[in-house]
């Protein structure tokens, strides 16, 4: 029987998402056209857009919120005080104030260590550890709404998507070796 990958996998996903929410485009950014897809392409999310809380995103602004403010001291320069004031933050303005301009953290997204013995394929070193650009985090503030932009942005480059098919290829040969073990213990 043919192999069925991930992507496959998810194909199925997808296209049943499709059906279900036919007024929500879902597609592979990969598989746009080159031109467009070399150029880069990004995502992004609004939880909070002015004065908006975006009904089905803004659950999910808290939990942001936190994660941001754990970020900030680790990928931007703060003195003592702008570090208090964002610790003390607990809301877009108060955050924005602390900051003093527009800024977005990354939230890491860690590559999978191997098992001895694996070699991922793509580009991927076997030795290579750390982690990938996961999603952007953004604050931006909007003075002709009266309010800011609290937004998740996913960057789509060639390079970011041949690093995370390489992860993913990775996880997916373990799932599928783990299936196949858990058929054979069954019989």
């Amino acid at each position: 029987s043919p192999q069925l990958g991930w992507r496959e996998m998810i194909n199925v996903i997808v296209k049943w998402r499709q059906l279900a929410e036919v007024n929500d485009p879902v597609w592979w950014i990969d598989m746009l056209p080159w031109e467009l897809f070399s150029e880069g392409f990004g995502l992004q999310t609004p939880m909070l857009t002015g004065q908006l809380k975006v009904p089905r995103y803004y659950p999910l602004f808290q939990r942001c919120f936190d994660i941001t403010k754990r970020l900030i001291s680790e990928q931007h320069v703060l003195t003592d005080q702008m570090h208090e004031q964002v610790q003390a933050a607990t809301t877009c303005h108060d955050l924005w104030n602390a900051m003093q301009r527009d800024f977005f953290i990354i939230s890491p997204c860690y590559k999978v260590a191997l098992e001895e013995g694996e070699l991922p394929e793509g580009p991927r070193d076997p030795t290579e550890r750390g982690s990938m650009e996961g999603t952007r985090i953004t604050l931006v503030r909007k003075v002709e709404e009266q309010g800011f932009q609290f937004t998740i942005r996913t960057p789509g480059t060639p390079d970011r998507y041949r690093e995370y098919t390489a992860e993913m290829d990775i996880l997916w040969k373990r799932i599928t070796a783990e299936a196949r073990k858990a058929d054979r213990d069954t019989q």
